[in-house]
């Protein structure tokens, strides 16, 4: 008994360290070797590894740096509205879609248009996971 107490509290200690979200089903997996979780800056940091490698031939320039802007906002709103570095996609809901939303009118000061196009470039890039 003991012995899965101190595994509990080490795998919530390194779910900790590692900025991820601490629950009872990530504890579960961390202690079984489970990691069934995708997660969301790593699939966009991925797809734009993707774009970067088809930047002359099938994207411009310009699309990979719209990519990587959204991705480095995408990285800040999680970062303030969870306080950790990556979240698992299965959190992607309408209300973290209006949430994102409501933080670049209010935190980035982005106008309606400006917002939309930011939203859209998000979406492309998890759509095909």
């Amino acid at each position: 008994m003991i012995f899965f107490l101190i595994r509990f509290h080490e795998a919530r200690r390194k779910l900790i360290d590692d900025n991820k979200e601490v629950s009872a089903v990530a504890i579960k997996n961390l202690l079984f070797g489970v990691d069934e979780n995708k997660y969301l800056i790593k699939i966009f940091e991925d797809h734009n590894g993707s774009i970067k490698a088809l930047v002359p031939t099938e994207y411009s320039a310009g699309t990979l740096d719209l990519f990587e802007r959204t991705l480095l906002h995408t990285q800040l709103f999680i970062k303030w509205q969870y306080g950790t570095d990556d979240i698992s996609i299965q959190k992607l809901d309408y209300e973290f879609i209006e949430r994102f939303s409501f933080w670049f009118k209010t935190v980035r000061k982005c106008q309606h248009n400006s917002t939309i196009k930011y939203l859209t470039y998000f979406k492309r890039s998890y759509y095909f996971v």
